[in-house]
């Protein structure tokens, strides 16, 4: 296997595994429809762009070297999922105030419910998550030294990562396309209250782990 083979099987199992950023997909994609789950998404995959740069540059080698730089990203980034957890927790407060008519009404005006953003919020939410992870860093700091030989020119470099980028874009956006099907929203309006909960204690755990994370 080439090393962009091997460095493109890398990067698309990172991608596909279930993380912070594709639960959030999921959750954003269930709760607000599909137009702001494919917007979340490509925040998401804009913030995984930056890291591919940053690594295909040689600089997150020189962050992940940093003790300083991964506790700042350690902390943004907690904070960043614990702010998710209790805007969760809001919801599912705020669904079960309003009884099985606010929980089956639908992701649009479900979303009112919650203080729907603006569109533009949701992919500055995927770009700040997903630029906020330091696990990111490490991730495409693995993947670069994988599929990326020493001695790689520009044009190399160039196509490994529009290789990187198109996956992150197919996966993301499968997952918000797969999460805003009519049955899943459906379903989630019926128990809004009870997944939104799900999703909170999903988000904290996560924001804790990263806490606790020593890489």
């Amino acid at each position: 296997m080439t090393p962009f083979l091997l460095g493109w099987t890398v990067m698309f199992f990172a991608a596909a595994a279930p993380g912070p950023s594709t639960l959030a997909i999921m959750a954003t994609s269930l709760a607000h429809g599909r137009g702001a789950g494919l917007r979340f998404a490509v925040g998401v995959v804009c913030g995984s762009c930056v890291w591919g740069l940053v690594a295909g540059l040689g600089v997150a080698a020189l962050l992940t070297s940093a003790g300083w730089a991964l506790t700042l990203f350690k902390v943004v980034g907690a904070a960043y999922l614990l702010w998710m957890a209790w805007k969760s927790w809001r919801a599912a407060s705020a669904a079960a105030a309003g009884s099985a008519d606010a929980a089956a009404a639908g992701p649009a005006d479900a979303a009112a419910a919650d203080d729907r953003p603006s569109d533009g919020a949701f992919w500055r939410r995927g770009l700040a998550l997903h630029l906020s992870n330091p696990k990111a860093v490490m991730g495409w700091s693995a993947t670069a030294a994988v599929g990326l030989p020493a001695g790689s020119g520009v044009l190399e470099t160039a196509i490994f990562l529009g290789g990187c980028a198109v996956l992150a874009l197919i996966i993301n956006l499968g997952y918000a396309l797969a999460f805003s099907t009519a049955p899943l929203i459906r379903a989630y309006g019926r128990a809004r209250a009870a997944l939104q909960r799900a999703f909170a204690a999903a988000f904290a755990a996560a924001g804790l782990g990263l806490l606790a994370w020593r890489p």
